[in-house]
């Protein structure tokens, strides 16, 4: 996800990772071990997995530029993949509102790179 974050944090998309329970100094260790550059949330309490109903990791969620929840997805995924990246791209470049549609469909309540998307609603904000 870091390496999507540099190739198309120009182009709109922000990627922001969430750490549940780690003390700072594990998540610098960590973070510098893997030479990410997007920013890091430390999640010492809970409170944002609380929020988003986090149930498991890793947890994605896709937010709108107008704060709407796109999508989630619990587990890996290949959004590094071609299908995972044009979606990325994809939701880059629409408009608020604007239905995305991927290669296919998915089971209801779940997120992969080929399934269609539409707002589902607004993001919580904690």
């Amino acid at each position: 996800m870091d390496g999507l974050h540099q190739a198309l944090v120009r182009e709109g998309l922000s990627v922001i990772f969430v750490n549940l329970g780690e003390s700072r100094p594990t998540v610098a260790r960590a973070t510098a071990a893997h030479r990410f550059t997007a920013p890091v949330l430390l999640d010492t309490t809970g409170r944002a997995a609380r929020a988003y109903g986090v149930t498991g990791t890793p947890s994605v969620f896709i937010i709108g530029r107008d704060g709407t929840i796109l999508g989630s997805a619990v587990g890996p995924r290949p959004w590094t993949e071609a299908s995972g990246r044009a979606l990325l791209e994809a939701l880059v470049r629409a408009r608020p509102g604007e239905p995305v549609r991927g290669a296919g469909a998915a089971p209801a309540g779940t997120l992969t790179p080929d399934m269609p998307l539409t707002p589902t609603g607004p993001a919580r904000s904690h």
